[in-house]
């Protein structure tokens, strides 16, 4: 099980195991833009290489490139079918509201108890250990690899309560700048790998 870093924090990759879908790894936290995220004892950097608060296909194709090329694996974003499974609590599932509990103080940064994004693990996991899959950064979701402008799920912390949800999604978002780039004041991605 692979393990990684971001600013010096280490966290883990999580096996999602026991539904309908193939068992994958899905990270345990989201990935902050400008966090300095190293795996396998290699700096990969950050995703927003160029500081412009947006991820955009290029940077998102890159980093991909990178983690594939030092880990020899597959990484990718999570389809939405993973990620809902995921942020529910799989096998675990205590059918939750919100992801990890039916309080969304305890598990979410969202507008009643934020006014801009937050660090990443702040608050409590849940039921399989991930973080921040209520609010905080709301996350890109597609079947294709490096689709930067696929559906994002779970809300982010400028969104009520209801649109925090496990199964809370928008095809699209005012905060987006263009087709190829998402605005990271409000938007990120998690990786998964399928079981080689």
């Amino acid at each position: 099980n692979l393990s990684y870093s971001i600013d010096g924090d280490v966290y883990k990759m999580i096996l999602v195991d026991g539904g309908v879908l193939p068992a994958f790894y899905m990270m345990q936290t989201e990935l902050p833009l400008l966090g300095s995220f190293q795996i396998a004892n290699t700096l990969v950097g950050p995703i927003d290489t160029n500081s412009d608060n947006c991820i955009s296909k290029a940077e998102l194709r890159k980093f991909i490139r990178k983690l594939n090329e030092i880990t020899g694996l597959e990484f990718r974003l999570p389809t939405e079918s993973e990620w809902k499974f995921a942020a529910q609590g799989g096998s675990k599932s205590q059918g939750y509201t919100y992801s990890g509990s039916n309080n969304i103080d305890d598990v979410a940064w969202y507008s009643g108890n934020s006014s801009s994004v937050h660090d990443i693990a702040e608050k409590q996991p849940n039921e399989l250990g991930f973080y921040d899959m209520s609010g905080n950064y709301a996350e890109v979701c597609s079947s294709d690899p490096v689709n930067i402008d696929g559906r994002t799920y779970g809300g982010c912390w400028k969104y009520s309560a209801a649109n925090c949800t496990p199964t809370s999604w928008r095809s699209g978002d005012d905060s987006r700048e263009d087709q190829n780039k998402v605005d990271g004041k409000y938007i990120t991605v998690r990786f998964v790998y399928s079981i080689p």
